[in-house]
């Protein structure tokens, strides 16, 4: 949706642990309608990804 969107590729970071086992967890939760952990990991992605693009 990023893509379509006209945003870059979206860094989720997942190289890192921590940051996969988050994603993980936010999905989860997600599944029991809090989707505001989910929300939060996607601003951080779409930041990283701008940020790539002006550096």
């Amino acid at each position: 949706m990023a893509l379509q969107a006209e945003y870059p590729a979206l860094d989720f970071a997942f190289n890192r642990k921590p940051n996969r086992e988050a994603y993980l967890k936010a999905l989860l939760d997600g599944y029991s309608g809090n989707y505001a952990p989910l929300a939060e990991i996607i601003k951080a992605a779409i930041k990283r990804s701008v940020k790539k693009l002006t550096h």
